[in-house]
């Protein structure tokens, strides 16, 4: 649990494993942050499945959804960065990656 500027912000960590329950915390959910592992090519290919199941759910819908890629030690490439977006099918802005607020 976090406040910021007045507003209470709740947090839930539900991985992989969780998957099949993810749908039960969507009505209750304003935002969702969808992390990728970068570390492991292997993991991405499996978090982008979970991002289409996620995607498709109605539930979501006017939802924002923030994707995000972490676990890098050292700065990403730009073409590494946009094949990621690419494969998750989602729009890179250069200037959201700038000012990056999620």
């Amino acid at each position: 649990e976090i406040s910021f500027l007045g507003t209470t912000y709740f947090f839930a960590k539900y991985g992989s494993k969780m998957l099949a329950n993810w749908n039960k915390m969507y009505d209750s959910s304003s935002t969702v942050i969808f992390v990728v592992d970068t570390t492991n090519s292997a993991q991405i290919a499996s978090s982008l499945s979970e991002f289409e199941i996620l995607m498709e759910d109605q539930q979501l819908e006017g939802k924002p959804i923030c994707l995000a890629f972490n676990k890098n030690d050292q700065e990403i490439k730009e073409s590494t960065l946009e094949y990621y977006y690419e494969m998750f099918d989602v729009e890179f802005h250069q200037e959201s990656r700038d000012n990056f607020e999620c």
